[in-house]
């Protein structure tokens, strides 16, 4: 009996379990061995992922991968249920590094199920799932993509890193208890993939920080990010300018589908005038809490107008929870 298109869905950032390679041992996220191994979260040290390669309707649900603390649990059940004809699978990646490389993980699998017989594959992605996909897209192409799923992607990446950069308090940071288990300020500096989730140079166009009400300049602020982050920042905007051709792509994409969260208090940006370290909040409603509208529509180069493009009042987490959303996730994959 032929099979459906194969689903595979991208997590976001901190969503995939890292294990420690001489042993196999989790450590993202384990609390045993988070709290007695903290410096493994560093970005010099080595972690692996594991069962990219298991198609979770052959696992129980009491078996499958649901991702960090079970988050993606509904999202993973409800595409199963949905579509008990189509292997699914969980695409977990080190998301410390670069989202090239995670990219590139991406497109190995992707071959593999090409190569066993598949004529394309569905992706379903979430938050910095989405920025894998884009680059995935801008090195290799989308003709092996058939549906594509887009849940609150920050295209233009989001203030709320900013924010860390700037304060070191990353209670807030989605999918995290970090702040628990002695995760720094300094090593979350030295990930790439948190540096290209910082806000795009049309994010600081749009809404600049400032000091005191006064905008700073374009070449202010990147002076202040490249002294916050020295090893990441210019690679991260390199990255920036890279996908480009991959936001064009999906854009253009007729069954690539776009899911954010509106309506919740969300970082527009920062103004500096109580100094670097206690910057005030710039608020806004349009975004889910985490992302901008403004990012989420790839700095207004989408439209809420658009038929493919579909709003939620939900927060960032819940775009892959909320009853409405996962009906609407089920109805762009169908053939």
């Amino acid at each position: 009996m032929s099979r459906g298109t194969p689903i595979l869905y991208i997590p976001g950032i901190m969503g995939s379990q890292l294990y420690l390679p001489e042993d196999g041992r989790k450590l993202w996220f384990s609390p045993a061995a988070v709290l007695t191994d903290t410096g493994r979260l560093d970005i010099s040290s080595p972690l692996s992922v594991k069962n990219n390669g298991i198609d979770l309707q052959t696992k129980t649900p009491l078996q499958r991968e649901h991702g960090v603390l079970k988050q993606d649990i509904l999202l993973i059940e409800w595409l199963c249920l949905s579509y008990p004809d189509s292997p699914v699978y969980f695409f977990s990646y080190d998301f410390r590094r670069s989202c090239r490389e995670a990219a590139d993980a991406l497109k190995v699998q992707i071959d593999q199920l090409l190569a066993g017989g598949a004529e394309q594959v569905n992706i379903v992605c979430h938050s910095m799932g989405g920025l894998v996909t884009s680059s995935y897209v801008t090195r290799y192409g989308a003709d092996a993509l058939r549906n594509v799923v887009m849940l609150g992607v920050p295209f233009e990446g989001s203030y709320e890193v900013a924010r860390i950069y700037l304060t070191g308090d990353i209670r807030d940071v989605p999918n995290t208890i970090a702040e628990t288990v002695g995760i720094t300020r300094e090593m979350l500096a030295g990930y790439p993939g948190l540096a290209e989730l910082m806000p795009s140079v049309r994010h600081l166009e749009e809404s600049p920080l400032t000091r005191e009400g006064e905008l700073l300049n374009r070449e202010q602020q990147e002076a202040l990010f490249a002294a916050l982050i020295p090893e990441t920042y210019k690679d991260a905007r390199l990255f920036r300018e890279e996908i480009e051709t991959g936001l064009s792509l999906l854009r253009e994409k007729e069954n690539c589908f776009f899911g954010i969260g509106d309506g919740k208090t969300t970082l527009r940006s920062l103004d500096l005038r109580k100094g670097i370290g206690s910057p005030t909040p710039v608020e806004t409603k349009n975004g889910d809490g985490l992302v901008t509208t403004f990012s989420a529509l790839m700095g207004g180069m989408l439209s809420v107008q658009n038929t493919r493009v579909r709003a939620f009042p939900v927060r960032h987490a819940n775009l892959l929870r909320h009853p409405d959303a996962l009906k609407w996730i089920a109805e762009c994959l169908k053939e």
